[in-house]
C-alpha cells in the first residue's frame, strides 16, 4: 500500500512537468530527446548565437574531404557527444546563403552522401545549418527571387538584415512568397539526396513582428501575419523532411517565439543567463541548447537540465607559463583596446577550466563568471563596474586562479575535455536507466 501511494505521489509531483513537455518533446525521436550534447567542429562564427562567442577553424581546415567527416565524430565522442552540426559546408560558404548544395572543394554531394552515411554506420548523427530567414545578395537565387519573396520597408526598399547592411534580403514566410515552399523543398531534399538527421534553421528564432510592405504580399503590413507564417512554414519543413525519412528534426537559433518552438524540435539560444529569464525556462518545455566559456557554467546549463553546445574550444592544451605572465601583467583597457582584453579573458577562461576539471570552483568574493560577464559583456549584460574595480577583481580572480593552477600536477590533470566527456556520459547513462 505504501509503495502504491508514493507511487502515485510521484506521478502527480512530476505530471506538470511532463505535461509542459509533452506538447513538443513527445514529437521528437528518441535518438534527439536523449541527447545532452551537440559538436559543431568549425565555423563557430556563423553557426548560432550559442556558438557565435567562440572561435574555430573553417570546414577545409578541419577535414580534406567529407569522407573524413568520420574523424568529427570521433571528435565529437572525445567530449561525450553524438551528433556533429555542420555549417561552412555549402558551395561558396557563408556570404552564399542560397541552395546549400555541399561544396566542390571536399568532394561535393557525392563525398558529403558518403561522409554522412560512414557517420551513421559508426553510429552517429549529422545536423547540417540552413538559413531560415536571409538570402545572400549576390547569389543567383536572389536575383530570381529577391523582388517576389523578400520583404520591403514602407518605402518600398528591400529590408536590410540588421548589422549587415546590403549583404542579405531577409525573407517572408506568408502567400505572395515562395519562400516558404523553397526552404521546405530545400530541407527535405538534404534529407532524401544525403540523408541527414536534421537541420539547424539560423535567424528564424529570433524573428518576430516583421511588418512587410512588399505589395505582393497581402496583408504583411500586420506583424501578426508574420509570426503566423513563421510558424506554418517551419511545420511545413517539418513535415516535408519527416515525409522523407520519419526520425528527422528541426531546430532553431533563437527562442524568443514559444508557438514557433512548439512546431520544431528544439533550439540554441545564447547563454544561460538568457534562458533563465524565459517565463517557460523552470519548466524545462523545450529542447534549448547552449554553451559558455566556463567549464563551471556549462555543469550549470546541465544541472538545470538542458544540453550544451559544444565546439574545438575544449580541445585546449595547458597553457603556458608565458600564458600566466601574460594574465598576470595584463592591464584591461576596454576602452582603447578591447580586442587584448578578450584574449586575456579567453586565456584566463582556459586555465580555470583546467583548475575546475581538477578540484572544482575557485572561492573568493567575486566569480570568472562575472568577471567574464564584464569584460565580455553578452546581450542581456550591461558593463556596471568602474575601469578602477574591472581591474582590482581581475587581479584578483587571476591571483586565484593562477595559485591554484600552478599547484596541480598536469601530467595526472584532468583535462577539460575529459570532464564534459565524463559528465555528458553520466547523463546518458542515467537516462537509459
Amino acid at each position: 500500500m505504501r509503495v502504491e501511494v508514493l507511487s502515485l505521489l510521484l506521478v502527480i509531483l512530476c505530471a506538470p512537468v511532463l505535461a509542459s513537455r509533452a506538447g513538443q518533446v513527445q514529437e521528437s525521436p528518441p535518438w534527439w530527446q536523449d541527447a545532452w550534447s551537440m559538436y559543431c567542429p568549425a565555423a563557430q562564427t556563423g553557426a548560432g548565437s550559442a556558438l557565435m562567442k567562440f572561435w574555430g577553424p573553417s570546414l577545409p581546415e578541419a577535414i580534406g574531404d567529407f569522407r573524413e567527416l568520420p574523424k568529427l565524430l570521433a571528435d565529437a565522442r572525445r567530449l561525450g557527444s553524438n551528433i556533429v552540426y555542420l555549417v561552412d559546408y555549402w558551395e561558396g560558404g557563408y556570404e552564399r546563403k542560397s541552395t546549400y548544395i555541399p561544396r566542390a572543394d571536399l568532394g561535393g554531394p557525392d563525398a558529403f552522401r558518403e561522409g554522412v552515411r560512414a557517420v551513421h554506420e559508426a553510429g552517429g548523427r549529422v545536423i547540417v545549418y540552413v538559413e531560415g530567414f536571409i538570402i545572400s545578395r549576390k547569389t543567383p537565387l536572389a536575383e530570381r527571387v529577391a523582388l517576389g519573396w523578400a520583404m520591403m520597408d514602407e518605402r518600398g526598399e528591400l529590408y536590410d538584415y540588421p548589422h549587415t547592411r546590403d549583404r542579405f534580403y531577409c525573407m517572408y514566410p506568408g502567400p505572395g512568397s515562395g519562400w516558404a515552399e523553397f526552404l521546405a523543398e530545400v530541407c527535405a531534399a538534404l534529407v532524401r539526396n544525403y540523408d541527414v538527421d536534421g537541420v539547424h534553421l539560423d535567424s528564424l528564432g529570433y524573428q518576430t513582428g516583421w511588418r512587410d510592405y512588399n505589395p505582393r504580399h497581402r496583408g504583411a503590413e500586420d506583424p501578426a501575419m508574420f509570426d503566423r507564417h513563421s510558424v506554418m512554414m517551419v511545420k511545413n519543413i517539418r513535415r516535408a523532411m519527416r515525409a522523407a525519412r520519419a526520425d528527422t528534426i528541426v531546430m532553431l537559433e533563437g527562442d524568443e517565439f514559444p508557438k514557433l518552438l512548439d512546431a520544431c524540435d528544439g533550439a540554441q539560444d545564447e547563454s544561460l543567463a538568457i534562458i533563465k529569464i524565459k517565463p517557460w525556462a523552470a519548466g524545462y518545455k523545450y529542447k534549448v541548447f547552449t554553451s559558455e566559456f566556463s567549464l563551471g557554467q556549462m555543469d550549470a546549463i546541465l544541472d538545470l537540465g538542458y544540453p550544451v553546445s559544444l565546439a574545438p574550444w575544449w580541445f585546449c592544451d595547458a597553457p603556458s607559463e608565458k600564458t600566466l605572465t601574460k594574465l598576470e601583467e595584463a592591464r584591461i583597457d576596454l576602452a582603447h583596446d578591447h580586442s587584448d582584453a578578450h584574449k586575456r579573458m579567453r586565456d584566463l577562461w582556459r586555465v580555470y577550466n583546467y583548475v575546475y576539471a581538477n578540484g572544482g570552483p575557485v572561492a573568493g568574493p567575486h566569480t570568472i563568471e562575472q568577471l567574464g560577464r564584464e569584460i565580455m559583456p553578452w546581450t542581456i549584460d550591461k558593463l556596471s563596474w568602474s575601469d578602477e574595480k574591472r581591474q582590482a577583481v581581475w587581479d584578483d580572480v587571476v591571483g586565484r586562479v593562477l595559485a591554484r593552477y600552478r599547484s596541480l600536477d598536469l601530467e595526472a590533470a584532468v583535462t577539460p575535455a575529459e570532464h564534459l566527456r565524463r559528465r555528458l556520459e553520466g547523463l546518458e547513462s542515467a537516462r537509459a536507466r
